[in-house]
């Protein structure tokens, strides 16, 4: 990751005054895939519960009215705290959120669910974001629910954590809402992805809305 870069008002972001500055205002959203919930400790806004839509590994996932192909590598497959905040966001409380058609990025998109469900829940435009690989199958997820998402501009882009340039080549406007599912499942890119975050957010003061799946205890603790 840069330790500086310049903005392109001509400020300059130093990613060691990033980590001294207030918190981000993370929403969180707690996921439990089965009855045991012990598992995870920290403060939680929200606690789900995943419904029967996880489908992996070369299978198809319907959620609402999206259909997602899924493969084998780990970022083509349906996960607990997507495929939950996915259907939370078609929900009726979920649906509040769009109510002024704020535009979207989704972070670490993998299959695009989370992202695709704010487009079918009122987003204005959203914008499916991952490493380059991830591309193919998330332009093709796009392309495959293009009626369901025909109500809002939705494409995909390579945002890769850390690199501030690429905020601004992905989004030099921002956005009002963040979203993203399981951006933890790898703790060691966490300073990496506080970087994009704190960037994405300050451009227009956006939301951040995350859900975490309970894998293991202190699963939570990066957020708080």
């Amino acid at each position: 990751m840069p330790k500086t870069a310049k903005r392109p008002d001509g400020s300059v972001y130093t990613a060691e005054k990033e980590k001294e500055a207030a918190p981000l205002p993370v929403e969180h959203l707690v996921v439990s895939c089965s009855d045991d919930r012990d598992g995870g400790g920290g403060t939680r806004d929200q606690e789900l519960i995943a419904g029967d839509a996880l489908v992996r590994n070369g299978g198809v996932a319907a959620i609402g009215p999206l259909t997602i192909a899924c493969g084998g590598e780990i970022y083509e497959q349906v996960w607990g705290a997507g495929a939950t905040l996915a259907a939370h966001l078609m929900s009726g409380p979920g649906r509040c959120l769009f109510d002024e058609r704020p535009d979207v990025i989704e972070l670490g998109s993998g299959t695009g669910v989370v992202g695709m469900a704010a487009a079918v829940a009122g987003a204005s435009s959203v914008i499916l974001t991952d490493l380059e690989e991830a591309l193919p199958q998330l332009n093709a997820t796009i392309h495959d629910n293009s009626e369901a998402l025909s109500g809002a501009d939705v494409r995909a882009a390579a945002l890769p954590w850390g690199d501030v340039d690429a905020v601004y080549d992905v989004a030099p406007s921002g956005c009002d809402l963040i979203i993203g599912a399981d951006l933890l499942y790898q703790p060691a890119v966490f300073d990496a992805l506080l970087a994009t975050l704190a960037e994405l957010q300050q451009i227009r003061d956006a939301r951040i809305l995350i859900a975490t799946e309970l894998r293991w205890g202190g699963v939570t603790d990066e957020w708080e």
